[in-house]
């Protein structure tokens, strides 16, 4: 994690992806954490937004397996980022297409449905 620090901190955003891509670090278990897969995608959302978008479904994913409603809200705000990476790439479709098979795939978790209609998604 420290390279891939340092490559943030650096600015090369590449070298960070790639570092993340083959380094051994612990995907967040609760959002707010000190994660560096969340700092890479936020840092590669503006030149690399397909990477930053392949980071963020994989943590919300995550956070929605792991369950509890800090989890769902974390996921939803998580998604709130997701939908403006797509909206930037003028790909409104796959946003509509990710949330819908988010929804499907989860409709047994009521509290995850009722935090990403309190969150507006």
């Amino acid at each position: 994690p420290l390279l891939i620090r340092i490559y943030l901190d650096e600015g090369a955003i590449d070298r960070a992806l790639a570092a993340l891509k083959t380094a051994k670090v612990g995907w967040p278990v609760a959002f707010g954490e000190n994660n560096i897969a969340l700092d890479v995608a936020a840092a590669a959302e503006a030149t690399r937004p397909r990477a930053a978008l392949e980071i963020y479904r994989q943590v919300v994913e995550r956070l929605i397996a792991q369950q509890g409603r800090p989890n769902y809200q974390a996921a939803c705000h998580l998604l709130a980022r997701v939908r403006t990476i797509y909206r930037a790439l003028d790909e409104e479709w796959a946003w509509i297409g990710y949330l819908n098979g988010l929804r499907e795939s989860n409709r047994r978790l009521r509290a995850f449905r009722e935090e990403l209609a309190a969150a507006g998604l």
